[in-house]
């Protein structure tokens, strides 16, 4: 699973540089170290493979890793340094051997010298592995000073799909997409972790086969509370405490974790990777890593000597200089309760950089159950509306428990607070849900209406919020702007509910200047329910307008707020704003990155108005299909086809997406386009403008029409400016094979910023081949080297080439040498067929348009791809 790593490393070893490889526990270093040694064997090169073990005598880690002709040459008692040092030295002269040190941080210290001085003298490659080293005396830090030059690669957690596949692999047939989105949540994607809780909540039925995928609710089982405690086991008392008093505490600020745990033990929990330290503003988060450990430790009974920690760690933040504020004594409270019942604690969110969304997706996970226990408590208390509405923002924001939400709206006294805008809040709600149950929008309202009481202070609020669940679930009236536009005037509550209504109808009308402009208003004085809902439009609205630089900033800093202010809904609309933004750009992978927290987290966003939860796995799906991540893609497409309680308003709300996508992925084109065309003409029928022309370009780009691109053109200008218009130009020269077009709009790309400049330039340089012109194709290939280096993006990473598969390697290898299908077919003993479907497969990844282009990618394959 870390074949990008073992390629890396491998490559280095042949040039004679030495790689320290550091991973913390479970990571698979020793795997990695195994996956490197068999690809320097079949490079042709030889390996003296030493498996360090502590606490054995001097040199006896590299005796028993000799072979016995030449371990025999050593003396039966312990050998004298110069003994080793000659026979090794003999052993490795010649050969061009890689000596391979495991857990080279336990190495004996005589041991060291010999490798040393071997390094030294023979400029042997040493590639080893080690734990982090926590300071320059400990561990593998001998590395630095032995080997010159030394490479570093740190072993992370695996990614989603990573280890979605291994998975799949360990439970013998498909995992679904949210099993193993929360188990890469809890484990951080550490190999041996998520496979001991996979193996765990199997063998404890939490998980189980429905039909031929594995699912379930959840994937804790008693088993994986002795898996994380073994994870722990290697590390003394202290540290163990550590994590418990941090558990306890969820993520806090830098200064707070000092003061809990002190300076030194916070240092070594660092080193030791037991801790995430996330950026928060000026500061920092300190988290517990993986996330899981806090479930960990929420499930262990206490003992008397942990009480008696976490009681002096409480007193520690009380008589410190710390605020009292919210966060803080949410922090008290919360280490409290792990004192009074020593269980259903939750975790303060942190931000966490968009290369590591487990993180942030386990924190929310966590938070959940604590969330819906302490405002229940609250609810029970008096059932009034003032009561019930943060309740409900919980419910509705992370769980689709039916008798849970339908209990709150049947025993809420709906007389109560008729004076506030929670009223309005909780009335908008139930009509949401009423509507997910399947009422009408105008059964909705009938059923609404009819049990309100008299004295509703905001009831115009309540009618225009009423007004955007007509459009969401019904269609866009024409009159719109007549009917809410005066409703806007004012300061007051009612005005600013307008507001976003009207806004939310601009936007779906594709009249996104007009929203931005509506919600450009101080909006201090409103409750966090409109700020969140006015903060998700604008955002849209940016998108909608071809601002996508502007609003993918604007995501990121709602992610922030929503963190800090542990708003689920929010950072729901913050992913994926961010994630349309990336998206646009045909930035498809790290579009998919924005929403993965969403589908590790559980989270959504159904309290605001206009909600994308329908939007998040379509285009999930959709954007896993593109890039030809199956194995979370075919898990994603029930997911979308679910019922999430939102109407299809929304880019990519509509479930006819997913099916054309998959018929793409099948390559049946005409079928696809003949699908969105349907959709198209439905959702301008229903007034969804921004709905539709987003689907016409993205038809578009599936599926070229000359005669469709020519009469949007002018579309594509307003909702994507000059970037869309040049994927339309890039398009049309693709499919006229018109590499001198194509070169230009890669210049106008590049000029725009866009990383599909690299690709439109390797694809004209295919053509360009195509027609012997290799003067210009070698300059088209010139150009997308010099954007490479200039947006520092390694040329391995061209588009797409990561998800190709071994098999598609080795026919990219022989197309390149010239061989036609039918001796590929016959020198991988495959069909004709066969052949013709994997260079398909390969041209719809990369971008190749061309044969010539297919043989292009061997320059950025894995070197001897098939010999022969």
């Amino acid at each position: 699973m870390r074949n990008a790593e073992v390629h890396r490393i491998v490559d280095l070893a042949l040039r004679r540089r030495s790689v320290r490889v550091v991973g913390g526990r479970w990571t698979g270093r020793t795997t990695t170290l195994r996956a490197v040694h068999r690809a320097l064997s079949e490079a042709g090169r030889e390996t003296y493979h030493v498996s360090c073990t502590p606490g054995v005598p001097a040199f006896e880690s590299l005796r028993m890793s000799l072979p016995p002709r030449v371990s025999g040459l050593l003396d039966a008692g312990p050998p004298a340094f110069s003994e080793v040092y000659t026979v090794l030295r003999d052993y490795l002269t010649g050969d061009e051997r890689v000596v391979l040190l495991d857990d080279a941080d336990v190495l004996d210290e005589a041991s060291r010298g010999v490798i040393t001085l071997l390094h030294k003298h023979l400029g042997t490659a040493i590639i080893a592995t080690t734990l982090p080293a926590r300071s320059e005396d400990d561990g593998g830090a001998w590395l630095a000073s032995t080997s010159h030059p030394l490479v570093q690669l740190h072993l992370g957690g695996l990614g989603l799909e990573e280890t979605h596949q291994l998975l799949s692999q360990r439970a013998d047939g498909p995992v679904s997409p949210q099993v193993a989105a929360r188990i890469h949540s809890d484990s951080a994607g550490v190999p041996g972790l998520a496979l001991a809780i996979l193996d765990g909540a199997i063998g404890h039925g939490a998980i189980r086969m429905v039909g031929d995928t594995w699912t379930g609710d959840s994937v804790w089982s008693p088993e994986v509370q002795g898996v994380y405690a073994t994870y722990l086991a290697g590390y003394r008392p202290e540290v163990r405490e550590a994590v418990e008093i941090l558990a306890a505490a969820g993520a806090v600020p830098s200064g707070l974790a000092t003061a809990l745990v002190g300076a030194d033990l916070l240092d070594e929990l660092n080193a030791a990777e037991l801790v995430q330290a996330v950026p928060a503003g000026p500061d920092y988060l300190i988290a517990l890593d993986p996330p899981g450990l806090a479930d960990y430790v929420d499930r262990k009974r206490m003992t008397g000597r942990q009480r008696r920690l976490l009681t002096e760690a409480i007193g520690r933040v009380l008589t410190g200089p710390w605020t009292m504020d919210e966060d803080t004594t949410r922090l008290i409270a919360r280490m409290k309760g792990r004192l009074s019942e020593g269980t259903d604690l939750a975790t303060y969110p942190g931000r966490q950089p968009p290369e590591g969304p487990e993180y942030i997706g386990g924190i929310f996970a966590q938070t959940f159950d604590a969330d819906v226990a302490a405002a229940t408590v609250h609810w029970r208390a008096d059932r009034q509306v003032r009561t019930a509405v943060p309740l409900l923002r919980v419910l509705l924001s992370g769980t689709r428990d039916r008798l849970a939400i339908h209990r709150v709206f049947a025993e809420t006294d709906v007389n109560s607070d008729v004076d506030s805008f929670d009223y309005v809040e909780f009335a908008y709600y139930r009509a949401r849900w009423l509507l997910g149950e399947g009422l009408s929008a105008e059964q909705m309202e009938a059923q609404l209406t009819a049990t309100l009481p008299d004295g509703i202070v905001y009831r115009e609020a309540l009618s225009s919020l009423l007004y955007t669940l007509h459009v969401e679930f019904d269609r866009l009236p024409g009159d719109y702007a007549r009917v809410l536009a005066p409703r806007c005037a004012g300061d007051g509550l009612d005005a600013a509910a307008a507001r976003v209504a009207l806004a939310a109808c601009h936007v779906v009308a594709g009249r996104a200047d007009e929203a931005h402009a509506i919600l450009d208003v101080d909006r201090a004085d409103w409750p966090r329910f409109l700020v969140d809902s006015a903060d998700w439009l604008t955002g849209l609205a940016l998108y909608a307008r071809g601002d996508f630089t502007e609003g993918f900033a604007l995501g990121r800093g709602m992610a922030e707020r929503a963190t800090a202010r542990l708003s689920r809904p929010l950072y729901v609309a913050a992913c994926v704003v961010s994630a349309f933004d990336l998206g646009a750009r045909l930035e498809l992978g790290a579009a998919r990155s924005q929403l993965l927290p969403v589908l590790s987290s559980g989270a959504m966003a159904g309290t605001l108005v206009l909600p994308p939860d329908r939007s998040i796995p379509v285009l999930l799906a959709s954007l896993s299909i593109y890039v030809q991540h199956r194995s979370v893609s075919s898990g994603l497409v029930d997911l979308a086809a679910g019922d999430n309680g939102c109407g299809e308003a929304m880019p990519f709300a509509s479930r006819t997406w997913v099916a054309a996508l998959e018929l793409y992925a099948h390559g049946r084109l005409d079928e696809c386009a003949e699908l969105l065309d349907g959709t198209i003409r439905q959702l301008r029928e229903r007034g969804y403008a921004l709905a539709a022309d987003t689907t016409e370009m993205n038809r578009l780009l599936l599926r070229y029409d000359a005669r469709r691109a020519e009469a949007f053109t002018e579309s594509a200008r307003r909702i994507g400016g000059p970037l869309y218009v040049s994927y339309l130009q890039a398009k049309r020269a693709m499919v006229d094979q018109d590499p001198e077009a194509l070169s230009a709009v890669a210049a106008t790309l590049k000029e725009s910023g866009s990383a599909q400049a690299v690709t439109s330039y390797l694809t004209a340089a295919g053509m360009f081949a195509d027609r012997n012109d290799f003067d210009a194709a070698n300059a088209a290939r010139a150009a997308a080297r010099a954007l490479q280096q200039e947006r520092h993006l390694q040329p391995a990473r061209q588009a797409g080439i990561e998800h190709l598969t071994d098999r598609e390697w080795e026919v990219v290898h022989l197309v390149a040498r010239g061989w036609p299908n039918g001796d590929i077919a016959e020198k991988l003993f495959l069909s004709r067929r066969t052949v013709e479907s994997h260079i398909y497969s390969i041209r719809r990844k990369t971008g190749a348009a061309s044969r010539a282009a297919v043989g292009n990618l061997d320059r950025y394959g894995p070197a001897g791809a098939i010999a022969g």
